[in-house]
């Protein structure tokens, strides 16, 4: 799949998903199982990207939280760290796709070809 491709797949989902009133979205790579995904909250106007830290060795977690400026996720009850995480705006979809893009290369280390597979779904 091409690049442009791509980031239109990842805008195209989004979109779908918020014009839908869904509330997850899943980015994935169906080779290698690497994945991003997105929750949707509404009342807020934003969607929040989670990378799961299971998905990241110790090198990828400091390089996406250097190249995303990101936050660490932790587990509501034990406080325990999940996730990188980045909010957006809803207006914010293309900015969005291209980091999923800049994610799927530049971390997870992708060849210019790699296919993604889109998951939209509710609460």
């Amino acid at each position: 799949m091409e690049k442009e491709d791509r980031i239109k797949k990842i805008a195209e989902s989004i979109e779908k998903a918020l014009r839908d009133r869904e509330d997850f979205i899943t980015i994935k790579n169906p080779e290698t199982g690497k994945f991003v995904q997105f929750a949707v909250f509404r009342r807020k106007n934003i969607i929040v990207m989670d990378v799961p830290l299971i998905e990241l060795s110790n090198e990828e977690l400091n390089e996406i939280k250097h190249m995303l400026d990101a936050e660490v996720g932790r587990e509501r009850w034990s406080n325990e760290p999940i996730s990188v995480q980045r909010v957006f705006r809803y207006d914010e979809i293309d900015e969005i796709s291209k980091v999923v893009e800049k994610i799927f290369v530049e971390i997870f280390d992708m060849p210019n070809d790699y296919d993604v597979a889109t998951e939209i779904f509710p609460r």
